[in-house]
């Protein structure tokens, strides 16, 4: 299923004027089913607003913000003859599989979602011999991933499970003064600042197994050791650029352009496990 519509909407007359979109997105992303007659998923909904101003003065400005809703649940195809993981427990891997039959055997989730919203702002103000641009945006994402890492089913009736978290919020802006192209000298004077913040937090069960010679895993009912795996990662970038180019056309359509730029970053990043 994929649902599109936009509508666009004067608001003043050659002024003020709106546009609205959505879609809606919905399908079985691999067909690979699980093993219970579980389906795969995909659903998507996205929105976006758009102002777009002109005051008939030399001001225009364009204003936006979208936001993103996306939830995918995959499986992964295996195929073989299946195993007997441990000669003291009757239970099995899973059935024998070829790879036409597009089945998965994994009993945990596997489920990826994504959050995100933004929001733009590009402006431009004419002052005759130049012009003033503004290009700004902010961005705030979250990632949430579960996985089973126990694909193949080698131990049965326990799911291995990894959740990663990652969040960031980005915020940047540039400004930037030019000249309007009306001569065959251009030149440029621009400053621009990044601002992104990082969180990401991942779960993951790192159990240890006990074996027996030619006889394989000892059933986890009997012996296993349950191990947690709790990593935290906090980032903080911030970025500073000043930059000028100057350009002359020598002849119609070739013009020879110099630049330079100078960055100023500082990243702060701290990272703990905990096991």
């Amino acid at each position: 299923v994929n649902v599109q519509g936009a509508a666009n909407l004067p608001l003043v007359t050659d002024k003020l004027a709106m546009r609205a979109a959505l879609l809606y997105d919905e399908n079985d992303l691999n067909y690979v089913r699980n093993i219970n007659g579980t389906r795969p998923s995909s659903k998507t909904m996205s929105g976006r607003i758009s102002l777009a101003y002109d005051s008939g003065a030399g001001l225009m400005m364009n204003l936006t913000y979208q936001h993103l809703d996306a939830d995918n649940r995959p499986f992964i195809a295996v195929f073989g003859p299946g195993s007997q993981p441990s000669l003291l427990s009757p239970e099995r891997s899973g059935p024998a599989l070829t790879p036409g039959d597009r089945t998965a055997v994994s009993e945990g989730l596997n489920r990826f979602q994504n959050r995100t919203d933004f929001v733009t702002l590009n402006a431009k103000y004419d002052l005759g011999a130049a012009e003033i641009l503004f290009n700004g945006g902010y961005q705030d994402t979250l990632l949430t991933q579960q996985r089973d890492q126990d694909v193949g089913n080698a131990v049965p009736n326990l799911t291995q499970s990894q959740t990663v978290i990652t969040g960031y919020k980005v915020a940047n802006a540039e400004l930037r003064l030019q000249s309007n192209g009306a001569s065959r000298l251009n030149w440029s004077l621009s400053g621009n600042y990044t601002h992104q913040k990082n969180r990401v937090t991942v779960y993951q069960n790192q159990d240890q197994f006990y074996s027996l010679p030619f006889v394989g895993p000892v059933p986890p009912t009997v012996a296993f050791l349950p191990v947690l795996a709790d990593v935290g990662l906090d980032i903080l970038s911030k970025t500073y650029g000043l930059a000028g180019t100057v350009g002359y056309e020598l002849v119609d359509g070739l013009t020879v352009t110099g630049g330079l730029r100078h960055t100023w970053s500082n990243v702060d990043r701290e990272q703990t496990v905990i096991v």
